[in-house]
């Protein structure tokens, strides 16, 4: 992949360390038009709105609540341990969860406060960059009011509220009142230094409500206090449901699932893109882990490419958040998440081809694909709707068969040079399209082909081609 070379513009996101000799290619180094992050990312939005809204939301209490076909405790062996399956489905007193907001509590305070402390110790010689996309003081916050309801919620289920209940908010508010201090300490050294008054401000009222809430349920439902009996505790109460499994609740569930479609729409739109693309794939996340037979090969697809898209400033450009930014010229970013994706591409085809190697149907026999159309299962039509007969039939599925082997197998070879690369990524795109026309896989073919969207030259349709800058491919 060559790069588009920026000649006037805005070179946007995080160009990271790279080792020799991807730190030596301009394709990993060289920033390129940021219209191809912005048509990943609607292509991606797009098919999992429509994929949420058409295959999920109908079915949301028959799939994934409480005596349909995902109760909690059907699949309650997914989440203990050693395994690290989790789900925000299963609530905030789920032990997978509360040891992931666990985690990810102690990493961002750790974070925060080491960047912090370092801008303050070197703030007139090199200090570290704040943090530019805003997102992890918000994480924080999340992961820390995660952590608390998780333990008054094992604390309420066990019917023993200890001190840890308002304990564990105050050590949260300390943490959230240092945050401002180093800051103000930052800027009386250096009056250029931005405070992000409302996001600390947030951080605090935040974490002193949890403090709040912590001390009311030690000080009232304390066994010892005997203010309040937890065992006549009102079960339809909001505050106690929001405790429990939120399959167990018809309105949770119902409010998750839209959760989930209306981050897809933020995501389309590129409005609070960051959040928005880390919010989908939470969700997707989540709601593959509560029913794992439900998804096929195109959900894992989809939760590949919704990671990528939390990397990378997909926001900057065809987005309501560029219109906010009015930047002038064009847009540019760095190519690494694009690379990414064209490597997974690559190890995704290449390894498909060296399993089906050691397949005899694929092989020797290549009747692979003249089984597959057999299933009335998979396909869209029968056998016998097709007007040919047995003989010639089986001679072009062998003839199929053979030639998306040696695609697959050959794909990391064809993509080194120019012309090899642009006859593979066509076959590629030829591939999915007759699947799709010849076969029922779900979200299969429009999930893989959004990973085709970035290597088209988008850049192009914003503004006159210029004779300098080589194509994408």
């Amino acid at each position: 992949m060559s790069a588009d070379t920026p000649h006037a513009g805005q070179t946007v996101g995080i160009a990271p360390w790279l080792p020799w000799p991807l730190s030596a290619s301009a394709a990993w180094t060289e920033p390129v038009r940021a219209e191809r992050l912005a048509v990943f990312r609607i292509g991606v939005a797009a098919c999992l709105i429509f994929d949420v809204a058409y295959n999920y939301a109908p079915e949301t209490l028959a799939y994934f609540g409480k005596d349909g076909l995902c109760d909690p405790t059907t699949f309650a062996w997914r989440f203990q341990g050693p395994r690290a399956t989790w789900s925000l489905l299963r609530g905030v007193g789920d032990g997978a969860t509360q040891y992931l907001a666990l985690s990810c509590w102690i990493a961002l305070t750790l974070w925060i406060l080491g960047t912090s402390f370092l801008r303050l110790l070197f703030v007139h010689k090199n200090p570290p960059a704040q943090d530019r996309t805003g997102v992890a003081i918000f994480l924080w916050i999340f992961a820390f009011v995660w952590y608390s309801a998780s333990l008054w919620s094992q604390m309420i289920a066990a019917k023993d509220i200890s001190h840890l209940a308002w304990v564990v908010p105050l050590l949260g508010f300390s943490a959230s009142c240092l945050f401002n201090t180093l800051d103000v300490a930052t800027r009386l050294r250096d009056p250029d230094h931005h405070i992000p008054w409302m996001k600390l401000l947030f951080a605090m009222l935040t974490s002193m409500a949890c403090v709040v809430v912590g001390y009311l349920l030690w000080e009232f439902l304390d066994v010892q206090n005997l203010v309040v009996d937890t065992d006549n505790l009102d079960e339809t109460a909001w505050w106690l449901r929001a405790l429990r499994s939120w399959q167990e609740d018809k309105l949770l569930l119902v409010m998750s699932m839209s959760a989930w479609i209306g981050c897809g729409v933020l995501l389309l739109l590129g409005y609070a893109t960051r959040f928005a693309a880390i919010a989908t794939w939470f969700l997707s996340m989540s709601f593959a882990s509560a029913n794992p037979y439900l998804d096929n090969a195109g959900d894992t697809i989809r939760l590949i490419l919704l990671f990528y898209l939390m990397l990378c400033p997909c926001g900057a450009a065809w987005s309501i958040d560029a219109l906010f930014r009015r930047r002038t010229g064009p847009v540019y970013v760095y190519p690494w998440p694009i690379c990414l994706l064209f490597a997974q591409m690559i190890f995704m085809y290449w390894m498909n081809g060296l399993y089906k190697l050691f397949g005899e149907t694929w092989t020797k026999e290549g009747t692979s694909l003249y089984y597959v159309m057999g299933d009335v299962v998979l396909t869209r039509f029968s056998q016998k709707s097709v007007p040919l007969s047995q003989e010639v039939y089986l001679q072009i599925t062998q003839m199929m068969t053979w030639s998306i082997l040696a695609w697959e197998v050959s794909f990391p070879l064809l993509v080194i040079f120019k012309w090899p690369r642009r006859f593979a990524l066509f076959a590629g795109v030829m591939f999915h399209l007759g699947i799709f026309a010849s076969m029922e896989l779900g979200g299969f073919v429009p999930y893989a082909l959004c990973m085709y969207l970035p290597f088209l030259p988008w850049g192009e349709f914003s503004r006159s081609p210029r004779p300098s800058e080589p194509p994408p491919l």
